[in-house]
């Protein structure tokens, strides 16, 4: 493709803004010609931007048709216009234009179907609308959130999907500096919305693995001593003798035992106890996914079963087990309130309720294995249940413990004969 000198421009944004609509012909007043101003390396070869009678910049793509022919017969595809792309994008799109040339590929016929690719903001509500149908809804509601917020009102929700690069979304990442933890969700959401579009064909890569997210200093959260504990206990027994409900008494105590999530307590059914066996059968819960049999099982303990049962002696007819008083049909909703005057009773002030599933994970993971560990907690994977699990009794320090003690024993003993003498 012959390419004028006078049609090279560097790959800059003066160089674009200083192209100019003109006449195309001499002396002629109006200008009336569109022309093409081609870009010098290191754009590829056939990058260039036209300029219309208007003032209106496309960015396009000349290459050779791979059909072959003589003499050879040029295609061009439009990448975008000025303004809705930046020269970077449009040498992005550029550059994969021209791979698909040299593999073979007819990227001009993509001017049909460009109408079909959709609008970053676009592929939001069909996202949204896939999680309100497969997820469930407190996933699909801050989801919705997260992307409503930092994408559909930001520059990247007007972009067609094709266009959002990996830097793209580094950028809105930092722009989140200062909430790293909204920033990385932010991101795990971006994750999820480009791999639907692979799914469903709009692009073939997912831009959100190009980012890095902010390392996340984990909150440290110390076992409860055994004083720490007796105070729990006396707390909750001082309750007991003020008259204060015992809905959210039970709850406490039965978060303590089993180590599930609070709103695992707030929301349990008794259709979900199966006493015979000694476990709890989470039809709904985090480790169960929507729109599946998959039961989430948990196995109680015989101090749990007991609690449940003197539960059952009140006869209150209600399919929850920590019913409402005002409404048998509703769970009990002010736990928070009295958590708050139990555990400044204990001396606790800063003990969360979450912080009980911690200690219980902690419990089990000191004597017995991580599988065992992960079924109590109901953990979808490994992953999750080592980040919970803090050791009070290290079993490395008692294996070092144990065999340094047998050595010294060892080292120490009388022998049954003196050894001879070393010269």
């Amino acid at each position: 493709m012959p390419r004028k000198q006078k049609s090279w421009h560097p790959v800059t944004k003066a160089s674009v803004d200083s192209l100019q609509p003109h006449a195309s012909k001499p002396g002629q007043a109006r200008a009336s010609a569109i022309y093409d101003a081609y870009f010098d390396d290191p754009a590829p070869r056939g990058f260039h931007v036209r300029v219309f009678p208007n003032g209106r910049k496309v960015f396009a793509f000349r290459y050779r048709d791979p059909a072959g022919g003589t003499p050879p017969r040029y295609l061009r595809v439009q990448l975008g216009e000025y303004g809705a792309l930046t020269i970077q994008q449009a040498l992005t799109l550029a550059n994969a234009t021209r791979d698909r040339a040299q593999r073979g590929e007819k990227p001009h016929d993509d001017k049909a179907k460009r109408g079909e690719i959709p609008k970053v903001s676009q592929l939001v509500a069909d996202y949204i609308r896939q999680l309100q149908r497969t997820r469930k809804p407190r996933y699909a509601a801050e989801t919705k959130r997260i992307l409503e917020k930092h994408v559909i009102d930001t520059r990247i929700g007007r972009e067609l999907v094709t266009a959002v690069t990996g830097r793209d979304l580094q950028q809105l990442h930092a722009s989140l500096s200062v909430t790293p933890i909204e920033a990385n969700r932010l991101i795990a959401a971006c994750s999820g919305l480009f791999s639907f579009a692979i799914k469903r064909g709009d692009i073939t890569a997912n831009p959100a693995n190009a980012v890095s997210k902010t390392p996340e200093t984990p909150r440290d959260v110390e076992p409860l001593t055994d004083a720490q504990v007796a105070a729990l206990g006396e707390a909750l027994r001082q309750a007991d003798q003020a008259g204060e409900p015992w809905q959210p008494l039970s709850m406490i105590r039965f978060l303590f035992f089993t180590g599930c999530r609070r709103n695992e307590a707030v929301q349990l059914q008794w259709a979900e106890v199966d006493e015979e066996r000694a476990r709890l059968l989470f039809l709904d819960s985090k480790g169960t996914k929507r729109g599946t049999r998959r039961t989430d099982r948990r196995p109680l303990g015989a101090p749990v079963l007991e609690l449940l049962s003197d539960i059952k002696k009140r006869g209150i007819e209600s399919s929850y087990v920590f019913p409402s008083p005002a409404d048998l049909t509703r769970p009990y909703a002010n736990l928070d309130r009295h958590w708050q005057r139990i555990r400044k009773a204990a001396g606790l002030p800063t003990l969360r309720l979450h912080d009980l599933r911690h200690d219980v994970a902690s419990d089990f993971g000191m004597r017995y294995p991580g599988a065992v560990v992960q079924a109590m907690a109901g953990h979808a994977n490994m992953a999750t249940t080592s980040r919970y699990i803090h050791a009070k009794d290290d079993p490395m320090t008692r294996a070092a413990d144990a065999v340094t003690e047998d050595r010294q024993k060892r080292l120490n003993a009388m022998p049954a004969k003196k050894p001879a003498v070393m010269r």
